[in-house]
């Protein structure tokens, strides 16, 4: 009964934690970022294909690609193009829910700063060496955590424009075989910060899989499925009512 209730909820749902970027924008000095269920191996309720008792969280073909930032006087993150011939930044990380408020810096002026910039220096909030990186409430400033729940990856972006005739990438491709276990029920956050003022827009394109040990379903639904399979019982058995009528009357 549990695997058909499964399968009737996970029917309309199974695509619902492989989070998909489509172009999605980040500008400096912006985070993006996901969030999703996660059951851990031991406490989860069912085991079952594709997830077979495992949980994890896997970037799939992420791909980042810089683009010219259109500026404004005010802008305080306007790369020229000496810049743009240079290499840049990006900060990816996943972090466990207890851990969320140790995103970003907050100041005296209960201003907080999540990306270490110019400005960012002057306040105290962060010294020159973190200068266009993520920044988190810890001892030393970095995003990083003792017990390790937290796994920050940075990805150098390729110069934007290039030496003519040069046939060096335009592309950053995230690649990574190793994926992020989850060891502990809760909530999991993934952020996506460009915080490099000399990236221009970086924009994203691919995929993350987030994995419970049943499968694709979240955990956050996975409460739902009593419901959503009495609803497709209810269904299939009024739908045989009714062809079973309609024949009968033809």
């Amino acid at each position: 009964m549990r695997r058909f209730l499964l399968l009737s909820a996970a029917l309309g749902l199974a695509t619902a934690d492989v989070h998909h970027y489509q172009g999605s924008v980040v500008a400096p000095p912006v985070l993006i970022y996901h969030v999703g269920g996660q059951y851990a191996p031991e406490d989860a309720p069912a085991s079952y294909p594709p997830g077979n008792g495992r949980s994890f969280i896997k970037f799939s073909d992420l791909k980042f690609t810089r683009q010219k930032r259109v500026c404004t006087k005010e802008d305080d993150f306007c790369p020229g193009d000496a810049q743009y011939k240079d290499t840049a930044a990006m900060d990816v990380a996943i972090l466990e829910h207890r851990h969320y408020g140790k995103v970003g810096v907050k100041m005296d002026n209960e201003a907080t700063y999540y990306c270490c910039t110019e400005r960012a220096i002057s306040v105290g909030a962060c010294n020159t060496t973190h200068l266009g990186h993520m920044l988190c409430s810890t001892p030393s400033g970095k995003c990083e955590t003792e017990d390790g729940l937290m796994m920050v990856a940075q990805v150098t972006l390729p110069p934007l424009i290039r030496e003519e005739n040069s046939t060096a990438p335009t592309e950053a491709v995230f690649e990574t075989t190793s994926k992020y276990p989850v060891t502990k029920t809760g909530y999991y956050y993934l952020f996506m910060s460009a915080c490099d003022r000399d990236a221009g827009e970086v924009v994203v394109h691919g995929q993350t899989v987030w994995m419970n040990p049943w499968g694709y379903l979240p955990g956050t639904e996975w409460g739902n499925l009593p419901f959503f399979g009495s609803m497709a019982i209810i269904y299939l058995f009024i739908g045989l009512v009714w062809t079973g009528l309609m024949f009968r009357f033809m």
